[in-house]
C-alpha cells in the first residue's frame, strides 16, 4: 500500500473562485422541489460552492410518495453527460484544470435519496381550480418543509439510522464493521411500504429528507477520523483537527453527510463510496498518476477503532493506527468487490477547451463539454447518482507538483507541494480574515519580516506570495505605489461540484444482446428564456445529434418537472411550472410545422408517431374518471368552444396540444422507451413543438441513420441457405441485402420482437419493470 504521505500529495490542492453545472443528467445544484430562482438551501446534501441560481429542480411524477420516479439507462448503454464550467479547462494556458466525473450506486452508498414526500397528496399551488387537478405529494415531517429542501438531523433516528450491535460485522455497502449502521428509512423498503413495526413508522418519516452519504459515513469516517496535516493549506488556520476541516471549511461546516475533505481531494486515501468513470485533465501526463490510484482498481486501508467518534478520532497512517489499539483494515477495489460490473479503471484524457468567464459551448465543438459514459453492467436494478467536481490551479506556485509518474520507473517527478509550504499564522486573524489593521498588514509587505518560510514572496527573485490578500512591490522606486492582489488563500484551493437526481441502471431485457448498440436520447434544460434560466440552460435534446445504424436502438426517455418558478407561457408554454417535451418529425431542422403522420417515416415503422406527440394523453385523462358525471375527461382542441388561447386555457390539464397532461417520466412503447431503429438510411429532422416559441427556439434535433444489419453475416447465410431455392435465390438475395442496408424499402421483412414485464405499480419501486434474465457477460468500460 502507497502511505498515507504518498497519496496525500497529489491532489485538487489549488484554484480560483468557479462554477460548474451538469446539465445531463440534470445537476440538483442542492436543489429539491422549491419553486424558485435561487435554490432554499445550499447545505441540502453537499457542498457546490455554486451560484444559487443554478441547478435543476427534481423530476418525476410529483404526486408519489416514498420513492423517486427515475429514468432508467441500460448496461452497455451511452449516456452524454454534459456540463459547463465557468473559469476555462482543456488545453487553455490561463489555468490547470481536473474534472472527476464519479457515480455511486445502492451496493456503495446505501439509502441514497433526493427527499421524498410521505404524507398522502395535497393540490400544487393555483393547481387545485383546474378539472381535473394539479396534485402533489404532502411533505408531513415536522423538521421537513413542503419543498424538501431542510438538511437532514444530525441524529440517528431523525435520519432514519439504525447502529449496529458491538461486533455486528455483517456488510452495509464497501464497509464491514460495527461502526457502520442502516440507514434505509423509506417506507417501500419494508415489506412494500405495509405493516410498518413501530420502529419502522419512526423512521420513514426521515424519508422526506435527500440523502446521499449517510449518518455513519459523517460520523465515523468524517468526524471520528483524523484529517490529513501533510497537506498545504496556505495560510488558513483550521479549527479542527478532523477530516471535515479543510482550507475550503476551516471551520468544519456540515452539508448533508458529505465529508469535506473527501470532497476537496483526489485521488482519496480513505476508502470512498464513488466509483471513478473518468479523470478530464489540461495536461495528459498527469493521467499515468490518476489511474494508478483509481480506487476501481486499488484496495483502501482505514483504521477501524470501535466507537470512533468526534473526540475520538481514528488515525490515518498504519502506524499511528497500531499505537491507538486500532486495526488497519483492507477494503477491496471497487473492481474486486464488484465483479458482476466489470469496473475497470478510469478513462483519463485531455478536457475540451473552454474559456475563462463563459459557460457555454467549447472551443473544440459546437457542444457543451462533454463525456460519452458506458452505463456499467447490472444484474439487477440499482439506484444510482453521478457526481462532477470541477478544480482549476494556478502556477503562481507548484500546485501540480507530484502529479507526473515517470514513465520508467513509476515515481514521482516532483516533490509534491505540501504542509511544509504552509505560512506562519500570523498572516491572518483568528478568523481566517486577511488582517486590515495598519500593524499587521505592515507584516505582510514582502521585506517587512523574515522571508525565511517562503511564504511573503519575493517578485525581483521571481518568488510569489502565499498569503491571503497580499500587496507586492513591483517597482523599485520605494516612492512607487505597491499593488494589491486579489487572492484569497481559501478560494484558491476550492472544489466545485454538482450532482444529479436519484436514477436507474439496469440489466438489458431478453432478446437485447449484449453486442448491441444502444444510444439514450433524452431532454435537458429548464423553463425560462436564456437570461431565467441561466445558469442553467433552455430546453434541448440530448444529444443533439445521432448517428445510429439500423438495427442499433434508441432509449427514449423524456424527464419533466413540476417545480420550476412560474414562468408565463411567453416564456415557457403550457401549465406554469412544468418542463415536457414531444418529438415531431420535421422536414428540416429550419422549419417549424411537423410532417403530417401519413409522411412521417422515422417513427412511423413501430407505430409511435402519435405517441412521440402527445405523449399518451388522452388515456391518462380518461384515467382519472368521470368529468364532474359527464362522461371522461378529454382532451381540448383549438376548434372547441373553450379555446380562447388564454392563460387560463394555457394552464389547463386538458389542453392536451399545450402537453398539459403529459406524464413527467415518458417512456413510449411497450420497453419503457427502448426502440430498435429500422427506418430507412438517411437523415431525420425532429422539434418538441411545445418549447419552440420566440423565447425558447429551438429544441430540434437530427438522427442520420446508416444502413445496417440486424444478423451477422454467418446467421444471414444460414438464412438465405435455408430458405432460398432455384434460379432465383440470387435475386432473393439482392432484394434482402438490399433492404437490410436501407437501400431499398422492405415492409415484408419481419421486425425482431422482445418480450418485456408489466410496468411496476404503486408499492414497487419504479426500477422493477424490465423483464430480464441473468446479467450479460460483456466488458464495460467506467
Amino acid at each position: 500500500m502507497a502511505s498515507v504521505k504518498a497519496t496525500a500529495l497529489a491532489l485538487l490542492v489549488a484554484g480560483a473562485n468557479a462554477d460548474v453545472y451538469m446539465h445531463n443528467p440534470p445537476g440538483n445544484n442542492d436543489r429539491n422541489r422549491e419553486r424558485n430562482d435561487n435554490r432554499n438551501n445550499g447545505n441540502r446534501l453537499f457542498d457546490s460552492q455554486n451560484n444559487g441560481n443554478g441547478g435543476y429542480p427534481w423530476r418525476g411524477n410529483p404526486k408519489l410518495n416514498d420513492m423517486a420516479d427515475p429514468i432508467t439507462y441500460l448496461s452497455g448503454s451511452e449516456l452524454e453527460i454534459k456540463w459547463t464550467d465557468q473559469h476555462g479547462c482543456g488545453d487553455n494556458p490561463s489555468t490547470h484544470c481536473t474534472v472527476v466525473l464519479q457515480y455511486a450506486c445502492e451496493n456503495t452508498m446505501p439509502g441514497l435519496r433526493d427527499g421524498y414526500p410521505t404524507g398522502g397528496t395535497q393540490d400544487q399551488p393555483d393547481g387545485g381550480g383546474y378539472n381535473p387537478s394539479y396534485r402533489e405529494g404532502t411533505f408531513q415531517n415536522s423538521n421537513q418543509n413542503q419543498d424538501g429542501t431542510n438538511t437532514i438531523p444530525d441524529s440517528l433516528t431523525d435520519a432514519g439510522c439504525v447502529a449496529k450491535e458491538e461486533g455486528d460485522f455483517t456488510k452495509v455497502g464497501i464497509f464491514e464493521d460495527d461502526n457502520h449502521g442502516i440507514c434505509d428509512p423509506c417506507p417501500l423498503n419494508y415489506n412494500g411500504g405495509l405493516d410498518l413495526t413501530d420502529e419502522e413508522e419512526e423512521l420513514a418519516e426521515a424519508c422526506e429528507f435527500g440523502m446521499n452519504e449517510d449518518y455513519f459515513w459523517y460520523n465515523v469516517d468524517c468526524e471520528g477520523r483524523q484529517r490529513n496535516k501533510g497537506l498545504y493549506i496556505a495560510d488558513r488556520d483550521l479549527n479542527g483537527n478532523s477530516a471535515k476541516h479543510t482550507r475550503q471549511n476551516p471551520n468544519g461546516n456540515r452539508r448533508g453527510f458529505e465529508c469535506p475533505e473527501e470532497r476537496d481531494y483526489y485521488p482519496y486515501w480513505h476508502p470512498t463510496q464513488w466509483i471513478d468513470m473518468a479523470v478530464l485533465v489540461s495536461d495528459e501526463s498527469w493521467c499515468p498518476y490518476y489511474v494508478d490510484q483509481s480506487q476501481n482498481t486499488n484496495a483502501r486501508y482505514y483504521c477501524y477503532i470501535q466507537g470512533a467518534s468526534s473526540g475520538n478520532e481514528a488515525p490515518i497512517d498504519e502506524q499511528s493506527c497500531s499505537a491507538a489499539q486500532g486495526t488497519w483494515t483492507k477494503i477491496d477495489s471497487f473492481a474486486e468487490m464488484f465483479p458482476e460490473m466489470d469496473i475497470t479503471e478510469p478513462d483519463c484524457m485531455m478536457a475540451s477547451f473552454t474559456e475563462q468567464n463563459h459557460l457555454g459551448f467549447t472551443r473544440d465543438v459546437a457542444d457543451y463539454s462533454s463525456y460519452t459514459w458506458t452505463i456499467p453492467q447490472a444484474t439487477a436494478d440499482m439506484e444510482c447518482i453521478v457526481r462532477i467536481r470541477y478544480n482549476i490551479s494556478t502556477g503562481d506556485y507548484g500546485s501540480m507538483d507530484g502529479f507526473t509518474l515517470d514513465s520508467e520507473t513509476g515515481v514521482m517527478t516532483d516533490e509534491v507541494f505540501s504542509s511544509m509550504y504552509n505560512c506562519p499564522e500570523e498572516t491572518n486573524d483568528g478568523d481566517n480574515n486577511n488582517a486590515d489593521d495598519a500593524d499587521v498588514a505592515a507584516q505582510t509587505v514582502p521585506g517587512a519580516v523574515s522571508t525565511s518560510s517562503g511564504c511573503y514572496g519575493n517578485l525581483e527573485a521571481g518568488e510569489f506570495p502565499r498569503y491571503n490578500r497580499p500587496y507586492v512591490e513591483m517597482f523599485e522606486n520605494d516612492d512607487t505605489s505597491d499593488l494589491a492582489i486579489a487572492l484569497n488563500t481559501d478560494q484558491s484551493g476550492r472544489t466545485f461540484q454538482d450532482r444529479s437526481f436519484v436514477f436507474n441502471i439496469g440489466p438489458r431485457p431478453d432478446g437485447v444482446s449484449d453486442d448491441a448498440k444502444i444510444y439514450n436520447l433524452n431532454v435537458m434544460g429548464k423553463r425560462g428564456n436564456i437570461v431565467q434560466a441561466y445558469p442553467a440552460i433552455e430546453y434541448a435534446f440530448v444529444p443533439f445529434t445521432l448517428e445510429p445504424d439500423q438495427y442499433d436502438y434508441l432509449h427514449i426517455q423524456f424527464h419533466g418537472s413540476d417545480f420550476n418558478n412560474e414562468k408565463n407561457p411567453n416564456n415557457g408554454e403550457g401549465w406554469k411550472f412544468s418542463d415536457r417535451s414531444n418529438m415531431v418529425e420535421i422536414v428540416n431542422e429550419n422549419v417549424q410545422f411537423p410532417i403530417h403522420e401519413t409522411n412521417a417515416e422515422f417513427f412511423a415503422t413501430n407505430d409511435w408517431v402519435e405517441e412521440m406527440a402527445l405523449l399518451g394523453q388522452q388515456a391518462i385523462l380518461e384515467s382519472y374518471g368521470l368529468d364532474d358525471g359527464e362522461g371522461p375527461y378529454t382532451c381540448y382542441k383549438a376548434s372547441d368552444d373553450e379555446f380562447d388561447d388564454s392563460d387560463e386555457y394555457q394552464n389547463d390539464p386538458k389542453a392536451c396540444n399545450k402537453l398539459n397532461s403529459a406524464p413527467n417520466t415518458f417512456q413510449p412503447g411497450e420497453m419503457m422507451g427502448l426502440m430498435q431503429v429500422t427506418a430507412n438510411a438517411g437523415t431525420y429532422s425532429f422539434v418538441s413543438t411545445r418549447n419552440n416559441n420566440f423565447s425558447n427556439r429551438s429544441q430540434k434535433m437530427s438522427i442520420s441513420v446508416g444502413a445496417g444489419m440486424a444478423l451477422s453475416a454467418g446467421q444471414v447465410a444460414g438464412a438465405v441457405v435455408g430458405t432460398v431455392v432455384g434460379v432465383a435465390a440470387a435475386v432473393v438475395i439482392a432484394v434482402v441485402v438490399l433492404a437490410l442496408f436501407g437501400i431499398v424499402k422492405a415492409s415484408w421483412l419481419p421486425k425482431q420482437k422482445f418480450g418485456q414485464g408489466a410496468a411496476g405499480g404503486k408499492g414497487v419501486k419504479a426500477s422493477q419493470q424490465y423483464d430480464v434474465s441473468q446479467s450479460n457477460n460483456g466488458t464495460t468500460r467506467v
